[in-house]
């Protein structure tokens, strides 16, 4: 036995350390091998984005090369029927006449029933008034839960009517460029696409390789990327997919790559080659000390795209974050008690006050007479059947008019305008609105199957008759609409 074999017979460990360097060497001289192959550079993803509905377009936003973010507004459909809808179900939704009606219907026939148990208690009356009696309490319980349930039903019908509006709204579902727009403003759609937008950060870069190389290019390999465009610079890629396949008539498999294009500084499109390198398996030579340092600076150049152990978990939270503005709010009570309520719902709740448009009350008045004599002859009318509490109004939005009435409750003016119309009088309804600061809380969260009606039950569980509107923060339903009030 030569001395050699003798001290590796003696001393077993260093039968690992030759194998170690021996598969070191075999993994440097097959990178070393891998030979130069043409590529393509392509965008990572090209979406023809088209709309949810059907209908007219009303305006398009963006043109051809326009760079976007992900949720913008790329166009919006004709939706004044839907907004009408939306108007009418926030209206709907913000009634509480017939839980005040029912609720005193309830305060009365309870009171009644007390009174005619005490007398029947007494042998004052027969049995069957104490039973109609208690019959008309539980009737009017029970109309006061109906009318509960309506105003429930009619909170979830404002967020199916904002749901519709939503949809006539096309928004980008990536960050990228405009690369082209297929319609013009005017034209009716259904299922066909308004533009199209490509992702341009990171890049995809694909390369067909010969059959033999099958099994020495693998995911996690890092690679140099020579673009045709010499001004383009060189850059480093990471390779994310392998086929796990052969296509037999061409005898060659696909291998995906990506490029971190973060200043869109390398245009798609163009042709490339690719230069592997064996990074993913390189050896690593442990020390005392732990182990050694990478030998080449490569691996930190700026152009290498980041990992997922790189992100904060601040960061990635934030990717997958759902935002929701919920109010309005009228005081710091009310946002310390919704607040509250939401509190284990969200991951962050963030207050933001802003004006908003109130209607304050209904006016119940004439139209505007073209003339002083239409405007005398109504008032004639008015003397002739003796109508008390009108008055001309002098100045403002409705200067001109004749009133009959300023009426908080869209109800009672209604009312007045029919029993007017009755007695021969043109009327209309018209609301008066005024500004006042608002609180809206954004409510962030990290389930994305918590929906707007989870939001509503938590919020009505401190405001059972409370109004509160909800909508994605940053879109103009939230706050931007009418608070229609009492």
């Amino acid at each position: 036995m030569s001395s050699y074999a003798t001290a590796i017979h003696r001393q077993p460990w260093r039968l690992g350390v030759i194998a170690a360097l021996t598969i070191a060497c075999v993994h440097s001289a097959r990178a070393a091998e891998l030979p130069t192959l043409d590529c393509v550079i392509e965008p990572y993803e090209v979406v023809e984005v088209s709309s949810a509905a059907e209908g007219v377009i009303e305006k398009i936003h963006v043109e051809r090369n326009e760079l976007v973010t992900k949720d913008q507004v790329l166009a919006e459909l004709e939706s004044d029927v839907e907004k009408a809808s939306l108007a009418f179900a926030h209206l709907n939704a913000s009634l509480d006449t017939d839980i005040g009606l029912r609720r005193a219907s309830l305060d009365f026939d309870e009171r009644n029933s007390t009174r005619i148990k005490e007398l029947y208690a007494k042998k004052a009356i027969p049995l069957h008034h104490k039973d109609e009696a208690d019959t008309d309490a539980a009737k009017s319980k029970w109309l006061l839960t109906k009318a509960e349930d309506d105003k429930r039903l009619a909170a979830l019908e404002l967020v199916r009517a904002k749901a519709v509006v939503r949809r006539k709204t096309v928004r980008s579902p990536i960050d990228g460029v405009v690369t082209a727009r297929h319609r013009s403003t005017g034209e009716y759609i259904e299922d066909q696409a308004i533009v199209t937008v490509a992702q341009l950060h990171p890049l995809r870069v694909e390369v067909i390789a010969p059959v033999e190389l099958f099994g020495t290019i693998e995911s996690g390999m890092s690679a140099k990327i020579f673009p045709e465009l010499v001004s383009s610079g060189i850059h480093r890629a990471t390779v994310v997919s392998v086929d796990r396949f052969i296509d037999g008539a061409s005898g060659t498999f696909d291998v995906r790559l990506e490029l971190p294009n973060p200043e869109y500084k390398i245009p798609s499109g163009l042709k490339c080659q690719v230069e592997f390198d064996d990074a993913a398996v390189e050896p690593v030579l442990e020390t005392a000390a732990g182990p050694a340092p990478p030998a080449s600076s490569e691996a930190t150049d700026s152009n290498v795209a980041l990992s997922i152990a790189d992100i904060q978990p601040d960061e990635l939270a934030a990717q997958d974050v759902t935002c929701n503005a919920v109010g309005p709010l009228a005081n710091e009570a009310e946002v310390e008690r919704v607040t509250k309520a939401l509190r284990p719902l969200a991951t962050r709740i963030k207050p933001a006050q802003q004006l908003e448009t109130v209607i304050e009350s209904y006016l119940v008045a004439a139209p505007l007479q073209a003339t002083t004599a239409g405007t005398v002859a109504i008032q004639g009318q008015i003397l002739g059947h003796n109508i008390s509490g009108t008055e001309l109004i002098t100045d403002g939005e409705f200067q001109g008019q004749i009133s009959f009435g300023s009426y908080p409750d869209k109800t009672l003016a209604e009312r007045r305008r029919l029993d007017l119309q009755k007695l021969g009088f043109q009327v209309d309804l018209k609301p008066r609105l005024h500004q006042q600061p608002r609180i809206w809380l954004h409510v962030e969260t990290a389930d994305r199957e918590l929906s707007e009606i989870h939001l509503l039950q938590a919020v009505a569980s401190v405001h059972p008759a409370k109004d509160i509107d909800i909508a994605p923060c940053g879109y103009p339903s939230a706050g931007d609409g009418l608070a229609l009030k009492k």
